[in-house]
């Protein structure tokens, strides 16, 4: 089972392959449950994969700089 696969929350990269995915679903009804689209479903697993540690380096650098400022803060209030 995967995440929403809107296209506004995902990359270039990662629609291009949901589309693949979503187009062999739908045309190859019954193939696809003897592993015809399997490939397609593991690309997308792993491009959500990549998205997701992306945001999440992306969040820790920003809560890094943000307490650096809060800290900043604290420390010209008390002077």
């Amino acid at each position: 089972m995967h995440t929403d696969l809107s296209a506004h929350l995902h990359t270039d990269e990662c629609n291009d392959i949901i589309q693949q995915f979503l187009y062999c679903n739908s045309h190859y009804t019954f193939q696809r449950f003897l592993g015809k689209c399997s490939y397609l479903d593991t690309q997308v697993t792993k491009c959500q994969k990549k998205e997701r540690l992306q945001r999440r380096e992306h969040n820790r650098q920003q809560a890094v700089k943000e307490q650096a400022e809060r800290l900043k803060r604290m420390s010209e209030d008390n002077n």
